[in-house]
């Protein structure tokens, strides 16, 4: 018996394919990995409901050493992409840079970023916040839901989302980020 494992099965060959048995695996509930945090990892009841909720179904990224740190990076990319400008395309070439110096925190960055409009469009179009991904940041959630049409914010995920396709066709990072950002700010993040 071999298994197989695919985060992309189109890519694969049908001969190949045609042989597989597919078992797709459900995200696990924030609710059952805040549990789990709690009780295997000592983790308080609101960091665990945090982190399950930041990991979005994956006990694998909630157990991640890294988490911590993503936890803080969000923080500065939302305090930098608030202070850019439409006026001030050195704001937005400047990021684009920083963020294109490593590719995978590039990838980090439009991650989180399509969490982040995912999070503002669900507060855009049910009116609450239930089932957000960056419960710590609910206020600036609501805010930018309440700027924004669900078609731009939709926009703007499928944008973040045309950007992570093309950093990982090896286009250049940095004119990949620059394109983003620009358009985001062209009005209002």
């Amino acid at each position: 018996m071999i298994i197989l494992i695919s985060t992309s099965p189109g890519g694969l060959l049908p001969t190949l394919l045609s042989r597989c048995l597919r078992l797709s695996f459900a995200p696990l509930p924030p609710e059952e990995m805040a549990e789990f945090l709690v009780s295997h990892k000592g983790m308080s009841q609101e960091k665990a409901s945090l982190v399950a909720s930041l990991a979005m179904g994956s006990l694998g990224r909630a157990l991640n050493p890294e988490m911590e740190a993503f936890w803080e990076r969000r923080r500065a990319w939302l305090e930098k992409i608030d202070s850019l400008s439409r006026d001030d395309p050195r704001g937005w070439m400047a990021l684009a840079e920083e963020l294109a110096s490593d590719r995978e925190e590039s990838l980090r960055f439009l991650e989180w970023l399509q969490s982040w409009y995912r999070d503002i469009l669900i507060c855009s179009a049910t009116g609450n916040n239930q089932g957000i991904a960056n419960q710590d940041m609910v206020k600036s959630i609501e805010g930018q839901a309440g700027l924004h049409g669900p078609e731009r914010i939709l926009f703007l995920l499928s944008e973040a989302v045309r950007t992570e396709a093309r950093i990982h066709r090896n286009f250049n990072r940095r004119m990949a980020l620059e394109d983003l950002l620009r358009r985001v700010t062209e009005s209002g993040f």
